[in-house]
């Protein structure tokens, strides 16, 4: 068990994305995940929301950024989430699909553990 936190792979897809501004083709975020973020978040945007809120906040906040910088000319961002575990752990996962205007997110109560028996 450990920690897992969403926050650096959103900003590495926003830096990889970031070449992409001007092109016409379809760009796809699939993330996978074991249970909840545990990112620390101080930004003074998002203090007002407490516990998992301020994750939804945050997250969602920097989907629909990307979102709008890609989907500038034509639509071409999609947002796929895989949650591998509980159902009651991904409530920030699914409102993360949930924020942008092509997102998903899928949810399976099989662990990476069983999967790869």
């Amino acid at each position: 068990r450990g920690h897992g936190n969403y926050l650096p792979a959103i900003a590495a897809v926003e830096e990889l994305f970031e070449a992409d501004r001007g092109t016409s083709h379809a760009l796809s975020v699939i993330l996978v995940a074991d249970g909840r973020p545990s990112d620390v978040i101080t930004d003074e945007k998002f203090l007002e929301h407490t516990g998992e809120d301020r994750h939804i906040a945050v997250m969602s906040w920097r989907l629909r950024r990307l979102q709008a910088a890609l989907d500038e000319d034509m639509p071409r961002f999609y947002f796929f989430a895989i949650g591998m575990g509980a159902a009651k752990e991904f409530k920030v996962l699914t409102e993360m699909a949930e924020a942008v205007d092509r997102g998903s997110c899928s949810l399976t109560a099989l662990s990476g553990r069983a999967m790869s028996e």
